[in-house]
């Protein structure tokens, strides 16, 4: 602010963006604190800083424009191999900046929440396997926002109850 009046911030400024100060005399410098923009949709705030001098009004308008986040949508683990027989409850963190849901067709997997917003573990139960064979299931992060679609896909991998030629306690015929 170049001046040589007193001067100060009037009218509302919104809550993302915070000046270090509000008011001063002659000259001064006014940094302002502007929190990350979270949505995919840009924001704009007009501050105004105000003298009066006499009767007359001096108004300047400084505007801040702030650009929209892009929607980000990932797992820190996305592939689990070999998870035991006797089932387990396995974690992966979701990272994602909007609202999102778990497309599951798997009846012996279950995650845990199904659905939320923002960054969260998942904690995935998977069921034992009391079939003979391997199975591979897979389930899917899905996130529609702003006419985008993001998805992670979590693959996982459970051993069966096979034998594995192992045949203790046959006898030999």
């Amino acid at each position: 602010v170049a001046s040589n009046v007193n001067w100060q911030i009037v009218g509302n400024v919104p809550s993302w963006l915070r000046p270090n100060i509000t008011n001063g005399a002659g000259n001064g410098t006014v940094k302002f604190t502007v929190d990350a923009n979270n949505t995919f949709i840009s924001r704009q705030a007009t501050v105004v800083i105000a003298t009066t001098i006499g009767t007359e009004v001096i108004r300047r308008e400084v505007v801040f424009i702030q650009k929209a986040s892009e929607p980000r949508l990932t797992v820190s683990k996305a592939i689990f191999t070999d998870v035991s027989k006797s089932g387990a409850t396995l974690t992966t963190n979701l990272s994602t900046n909007m609202s999102w849901k778990v497309l599951n067709g798997n009846n012996w997997i279950q995650v845990i929440p199904a659905n939320g917003s923002g960054d969260r573990t998942l904690s995935i139960k998977v069921a034992g396997n009391n079939k003979n064979s391997a199975r591979t299931g897979t389930i899917t992060v899905q996130s529609t926002n702003a006419g985008k679609v993001l998805t992670a896909t979590i693959t996982i991998g459970q051993k069966g109850n096979s034998m594995n030629g192992n045949h203790e306690g046959f006898d030999d015929l």
